[in-house]
């Protein structure tokens, strides 16, 4: 399990591997072309609609 005591220390090296060099400012693959970004937005409800709201 990755709550294992013995398995975090092998996690935190590979997260601290993974981002290495990791910079938050830049988007991914800067400099190179625009990375496209898809997103699903699930409405679960609507209520009270009102035009004088609108």
């Amino acid at each position: 399990s990755v709550s294992d005591p013995s398995n975090m220390s092998v996690v935190k090296e590979t997260v601290d591997r993974l981002l290495k060099g990791y910079d938050i400012r830049l988007r991914p693959d800067f400099g190179g072309p625009p990375v496209g970004v898809g997103m699903n937005i699930d409405i679960a409800s609507i209520d009270m609609v009102s035009e004088v709201n609108m």
